[in-house]
């Protein structure tokens, strides 16, 4: 799944586990304004399909929906796991 360019896998669990208990997936954001205070920002609902292609569109929109809100807030994403191959460590070499 690309992910601003750049092939990225993501996880997979928060989509199994909306498919097997039949629940949308809802992204939440709770970026920072200022001291002490935050926005929620929640994105539209998405319906988690059974077939693979029709969830590979679905996931799309989410990572597009992840860039939108990394480019409005960029110092406040933090990357976990390592989901883009070939990392900047393997890079350097």
């Amino acid at each position: 799944m690309p992910f601003f360019g750049a092939p990225a896998s993501f996880p997979s669990g928060p989509s199994i586990l909306a498919r097997a208990a039949g629940a949308p997936l809802i992204p939440v954001f709770t970026p920072r304004l200022g001291t002490r205070h935050y926005a929620i920002r929640v994105g539209d609902r998405f319906s988690v399909p059974r077939e693979t292609r029709a969830l590979d569109r679905v996931m799309a929109e989410v990572v597009h929906l992840f860039e939108d809100t990394v480019r409005a807030f960029p110092t406040q994403w933090f990357q976990f796991a390592p989901f883009w191959p070939g990392g900047a460590a393997e890079r350097q070499g």
